[in-house]
């Protein structure tokens, strides 16, 4: 498949403008999503963490949702352009940042210092987030840039700073995962990108198709009307030719009884011989015209050479 930069640009702008409008309609999903990872991770560390902090960072997710909920509404409501949706992208961006900046604190002030055991607990969680979600973020690179590396960071700066060589060693393991997630995202919406873009670049090879197969129809049409017109044309020329034609025929045929002189009668016999050529002539004339008209049916048959 052509990369992005191999595509013409005005399909990528359009392919883009969808990949916003997709997020758009996934509000619900990204809600409950939200909302079950938070009440997880609450679970997980309603034993080691302030229940305090764990309820005010709920009700901070739950916020943050709100306010994305609101922009869903606005955003149908304009039913921006596709020239207006990179603007609404980068809100729709921001509140997946701010999302991930909450995850990220918790990855922090939960992180119970010599407790393993809540450490992979909180790890799995987090990653289970990202993962969980990596389908929708990945459809526009702002959101996924924007919700996995504050999530994601600051958890791995964290199991770093215990400072021991186990720790060392997770940290290294996430840093690694942390970089595959993020190319795994950024090929995916590579992926989404260019088959939407090759998707309306054939809808426009198909509409340009249908409008060529459109003129091909009318030229068709005016060719076969002028054809027509040829045909009715040689029909009424040659009938109303050959009347006069017959009439200079037997004028010829008159002068050439009352003529005795040879001279003039062998000009009398070119002038019939001239005519009869006409005849032969017109009559070919209508013959081509009913063919072209299909009054006449041609015949096949055998004649030897």
């Amino acid at each position: 498949m052509p990369s992005p930069t191999a595509l013409n640009p005005r399909l990528i702008r359009r392919a883009r403008a969808d990949q916003i409008a997709t997020l758009f309609t996934q509000w619900g999903r990204t809600t409950s999503s939200m909302v079950l990872g938070g009440l997880i991770l609450c679970a997980v560390m309603w034993n080691v963490a302030p229940h305090d902090e764990l309820a005010l960072w709920l009700a901070a997710i739950l916020a943050n949702q709100a306010w994305r909920y609101k922009l869903t509404l606005r955003y149908r409501a304009a039913a921006p352009g596709l020239a207006e949706r990179e603007r609404w992208g980068r809100r729709w961006a921001a509140g997946s940042t701010i999302a991930g900046a909450l995850w990220g604190a918790a990855g922090v002030l939960w992180f119970a210092h010599g407790d393993i055991g809540h450490q992979a607990l909180l790890i799995v969680c987090l990653f289970g987030v990202i993962m969980g979600g990596i389908n929708l973020t990945s459809v526009y690179k702002p959101t996924l840039y924007g919700f996995v590396l504050p999530t994601l960071a600051p958890l791995i700066l964290r199991v770093a700073l215990e400072g021991d060589q186990l720790h060392a060693f997770i940290a290294t393991v996430l840093l690694v995962v942390l970089a595959f997630i993020l190319r795994f995202g950024h090929n995916l919406n590579n992926l989404m990108t260019q088959s939407l873009a090759i998707r309306y670049e054939n809808i426009d090879l198909i509409d340009l198709l249908q409008a060529q197969t459109a003129a091909a129809d009318r030229a068709r049409g005016m060719a076969e009307a002028a054809n027509r017109g040829k045909t009715q044309f040689l029909a009424a020329a040659s009938h109303d030719l050959r009347q006069p034609l017959h009439a200079v025929g037997l004028f010829a045929a008159a002068l050439s009884a009352r003529v005795h002189d040879g001279r003039v009668r062998n000009l009398v016999n070119s002038i019939n011989a001239s005519i009869e050529a006409l005849e032969r002539l017109f009559s070919a004339l209508m013959d081509v015209s009913k063919l072209d008209a299909g009054a006449v049916a041609p015949k096949r048959t055998a004649f030897p050479l």
